[in-house]
C-alpha cells in the first residue's frame, strides 16, 4: 500500500478545492473561481480510468463525477455573480447538451443568455429542457427552473 499526504492525490485534492469553494461560490464568488479553476484542471479525462470496474471503483467514479458537476455549477455560480455571464455561455452550452436533464445547468444557461441580450435563445433552452424532461421523464420542470423562465418572460432584470 502506498501512502501519501492527502493532498498530493489528484482526487483528494479536487475534492478540498470543491469543498472550500462550496463555501464560498455565493459569498464570496471572486475567492471561489481561482479554487474552482484549480480544481477543474485537475481533470484529464475520466475519473480513474485504469483502475477496473470493481464495485469500490465505479462507486469512486460515480462520486466524483458527480463532484465534478457540483464544481462547474458552483463555477458558473459564482461567474453569474460577478457578471461574466458572457464569458461562461461557451462552457455552459456543451455541459447543458451532455446533461440534457440537469436542470441547473440549464437555469444558468437561461441567466447568461438573456443577461447577453438573447432572450430568445434563452426561451429555447427552455422549451427543449421542458420537452425532454416531459419525453424521458414524464416530469415537469423544478421550480427554479420555471421561476427563471417565467423572470426571462416578464423581461424582468435579473440580478448579478
Amino acid at each position: 500500500m502506498l501512502s501519501l499526504p492527502e493532498n498530493d492525490i489528484d482526487a483528494s485534492l479536487f475534492c478540498n478545492l470543491t469543498r472550500q469553494a462550496a463555501t464560498l461560490h455565493r459569498s464570496a464568488p471572486g475567492q471561489a473561481i481561482p479554487l474552482l479553476n484549480q480544481a477543474l484542471a485537475l481533470w484529464r479525462g475520466p475519473a480513474l480510468l485504469d483502475t477496473g470496474q470493481g464495485l469500490i471503483s465505479r462507486m469512486a467514479y460515480t462520486r466524483l463525477t458527480e463532484t465534478r458537476l457540483t464544481a462547474y455549477e458552483y463555477f458558473f455560480d459564482a461567474s453569474l455573480r460577478l457578471g461574466q455571464h458572457r464569458e461562461i455561455i461557451t462552457e455552459l452550452h456543451p455541459l447543458h447538451a451532455r446533461y440534457p436533464l440537469r436542470e441547473r445547468f440549464c437555469e444558468q444557461l437561461i441567466t447568461a443568455l438573456y443577461r447577453s441580450g438573447r432572450q430568445a435563445e434563452a426561451l429555447d433552452v427552455y422549451h427543449r429542457t421542458r420537452r425532454r424532461l416531459a419525453d424521458n421523464l414524464g416530469l415537469e420542470p423544478g421550480d427554479a427552473l420555471r421561476a427563471e423562465f417565467e423572470k426571462v418572460l416578464r423581461r424582468e432584470p435579473l440580478p448579478v
